[in-house]
């Protein structure tokens, strides 16, 4: 009988696994079919520096806005970074392939996201500020004058004081900071 019992056991823990596997895979998917669409409805691509600042970048307001992608940023160079972000970005463009699903997402973050990028779309510096901000704010808990000069001692590319109070402006518009 306990012989019987073991074996029912590692059954129920392998079925566990592979349902485990399964639904991981399976979101995985999802995600990537998520930024496939992006990618294309924003006409997205990473064939230089200042286009994979913005499309990380793009990534991760969108995640702010409150679209649930999954994606995990960590600082770095340029400000909030994911390499699983950049790994499948790079993956679907080399698919080229692959189009895009219609996708069911929220129209209302989408165009806030267009707002919120409203005359500065191609502008790879303003992307980097707005989610600089956002991050530093969020994860490091820094109040806004503190925020502002850690950018200006280690991203003084980013802008002047005045280019600083018009983002953390269009960010309270649409209540990220």
């Amino acid at each position: 009988m306990k012989l019987k019992n073991s074996w029912e056991k590692k059954g129920e823990y392998l079925n566990s696994v592979n349902s485990f596997y399964h639904q991981e895979k399976k979101r995985k998917m999802e995600k990537r079919q998520k930024l496939c669409y992006l990618i294309h409805f924003f006409n997205l691509n990473l064939d230089s520096l200042n286009n994979r600042i913005i499309f990380q970048k793009s990534i991760y307001l969108l995640q702010q806005l409150g679209l649930d992608l999954g994606y995990k940023f960590n600082w770095y160079h340029y400000g909030p970074y994911s390499p699983e972000l950049a790994s499948d970005g790079f993956g679907i463009i080399r698919e080229e392939t692959i189009k895009p699903e219609r996708i069911q997402l929220d129209k209302n973050i989408l165009k806030q996201f267009e707002e919120l990028i409203k005359n500065n779309a191609k502008r790879s510096v303003w992307f980097e500020l707005l989610a600089s901000i956002i991050f530093l704010k969020k994860e490091k808990h820094l109040r806004k004058e503190e925020l502002f000069g850690k950018l200006k001692k280690h991203q003084p590319y980013l802008g002047s004081r005045e280019e600083f109070e018009n983002a953390w402006k269009k960010l309270e518009e649409f209540s990220l900071v």
